[in-house]
Order: structure tokens, then sequence, then C-alpha cells
């Protein structure tokens, strides 16, 4: 393995080993806490332009299966402790270093990654670089440009579901396989549209609902998209995660507030607010909805357990619906999954 260096904003250097592909690569710098789950995490498009640093200590050990894959995007680089090049399961397709080679995702391994994820804690997500040089590196983060806002299709498309109960469009800001994937299941023909697509070209097609996807960036600069949704809360029941979240709070008046390192992590707990559960997560966000600012407009329907921050809307005179976190499948109810039901329930009125 070839040496290289990862290079922070804040000056600290960290050399370590590259695996997966080869190149120089600057992004914000954030950790995740997942102890699996990997093949998702970087295949996330909310995770574009991130450098990601895994917490666990041995990544790859399940190797991978292309049936995991959630969308073509991908983060900026993958930075771990240990990467497995000996993967058992009986699902693996190959080595993750081998897959990461073939979509083009820089890894540094033999880093330490308890004392980047402590700095990341402590001093909060800044930019970062991987380079086989450092001053190259700190060029590149001198240039850095900003994520960017949203990571969805530029040509729309239609799923159709075998039983269909429901026409839904989906503005697609970055949106993972499994959410359609779910949406079908429930009876809904899915038509997926891209994020700058006009409230009243997406109404003239009579939805029974729309849903507003997850992806990358911050939506307070994005003036196109919180256009689409002050032109569709309202006007047809709408459910919104992830970005599409944040987006809705903004397009309705509301603040956003920024987290320190953020919720990056498939263990991240909410507690349901209409209920007595808490639910375990996905999540992947470093700004949160000032839920006092939309007072009057919506009711807060999630908190984090660790924080207290707001993770979930509700906006009953809107007929709308949003959540920070990604779902889970409508597997039991013991998970999240129910939310795609409840928006099956906002369409039926």
């Amino acid at each position: 393995m070839k040496k290289a260096y990862l290079v922070l904003q804040n000056g600290r250097i960290f050399e370590g080993k590259r695996f997966g592909a080869d190149g120089d690569t600057v992004g914000e710098l954030i950790f995740s806490t997942g102890v699996v789950g990997y093949m998702e995490l970087l295949t996330k498009p909310a995770a574009a332009g991130q450098i990601i640093v895994g917490t666990f200590p041995v990544t790859g050990c399940y190797g991978t299966q292309s049936e995991d894959e959630q969308s073509q995007v991908s983060p900026a680089a993958f930075i771990v402790r240990s990467v497995c090049e000996t993967p058992s399961n009986f699902r693996s397709e190959g080595t993750l270093s081998d897959w990461m080679e073939k979509k083009g995702i820089v890894g540094l391994c033999d880093i330490d990654t308890r004392a980047l994820t402590a700095i990341i804690r402590d001093e909060g997500a800044q930019i970062a670089a991987v380079s086989d040089s450092a001053d190259a590196a700190l060029a590149l983060i001198d240039g850095f440009k900003g994520l960017p806002v949203g990571a969805g299709c530029k040509e729309g498309y239609t799923v159709k579901a075998e039983n269909e109960k429901f026409k839904v469009t989906l503005v697609d800001l970055g949106v993972e396989k499994y959410v359609i994937n779910e949406l079908t299941k429930l009876g809904c023909t899915v038509k997926v549209v891209p994020q700058n697509t006009a409230a009243t070209e997406i109404l003239a097609d009579k939805p029974d609902g729309v849903f507003i996807s997850d992806g990358p960036g911050d939506p307070t600069d994005n003036k196109d998209l919180l256009r689409v949704l002050a032109g569709l809360l309202g006007k047809v029941p709408v459910f919104a995660v992830g970005l599409g979240h944040l987006a809705a709070a903004l397009a309705l008046g509301g603040k956003l507030v920024t987290l320190k390192s953020g919720h990056h992590g498939a263990n991240q707990p909410v507690a349901y607010l209409k209920g007595t559960r808490t639910y375990i997560t996905t999540q992947h966000h470093r700004l949160a909805v000032d839920a006092e600012s939309l007072r009057g407009k919506g009711m807060p329907l999630f908190v984090n357990r660790n924080d207290n921050t707001n993770e979930g809307m509700e906006y009953a005179v809107f007929n709308a619906m949003t959540v920070a976190f990604s779902p889970d499948k409508v597997t039991s109810h013991q998970d999240t999954g129910f939310l795609f039901k409840k928006f099956i329930e906002m369409m039926e009125g």
C-alpha cells in the first residue's frame, strides 16, 4: 500500500496508507458511527462531497454486495483504522478495496480514527484533503468550493407499482433506491423528477402525494428548491426526509441551526413525540430545524435523544410530514418504516 496524507483545515496531518482508488481529493470531514452498512454509506447521495471517517476499528469484514448499493453517487473519500482484505460472508462479491477502486472512491487506512473523531467532535466538521503531498493537500483545501446541494437525477423517470393505488411524484435531491422500492410495494407508482422541476408542473400531473428526498448540502441558498416547496405545501400531501425536511422548514419561514459534528451513522436514537417509543435511526446531516421558529405552523414530531435537537415536524395545516432521518423499510412495528404507511394515510385523506 502506498503512503498518503490526510491534511485537516486546522493544520493537523495524518499519515496513512492508500486503498481503493488512487488520486487526490478534498471534502468536508465528518465521522460516521455505523458498525455495519458501509455499502449503503458509500453510495448514499447525502454523503456527496464528504470525507467520511469510520469509527468502527475494522471495515470490510463482510465484503461487498451490489444489491446493497443505493445510488451511483459516492463521497470524496473513506478513512478507516483497518480494512479487511479477506472478507467472509455468503453474499460477498469481493473486497471493499477492489470495489472502491472500481467506483473511484479514495480510501486511507492505518489512520488513528479515534483521534480524528475526537477532533471533529470537539472542533466540529471541517475541510480536509487527501494527497501524496501535504502541500498539495493544503492547496486543495484552499480551493474547496463547498458541498453540492442535491445530487439527484437530471432527467425524470417513472417506476410503476404492480397494483397501483396512488400516484406519487418524488422530487429527487439524491434519493436512495430503497425509498422507491418501499413506495412501490405500498402501491405507489413513482414519478421521479429533478429538483428544479416547477411546482406548477408537478401539480399539473395531479399526484396523490409528493415525496421530497434526502440529499447533500445546505438548502439555504437554493432558492429554486425553496420555491418548489413553497408551491407544493398545502396543495398536496407532502412527505419530506433529510435535505427535504430542512428545505420544507425554510420554505415555511423557519430557521436552521448548525450542529457541531452532526448526526452521522445508523445508531441515532430519536423519540417519537406522538407515542412512547425511541427508535434507532440512520442519519446523515449537520443542520437541524429550529422548531421554535415554526411555532404556529408545525409541531415537533421527533427529537434526538442524545442532544434534544429536532428530528421531525408535522405540519397538519399543510398536510405535510418531515423527518431528518432515513425511514426504515416497512418490516415491523419496531422500525420507522411506519412513516411510509402514514404517508399512505395522508394520501387517503
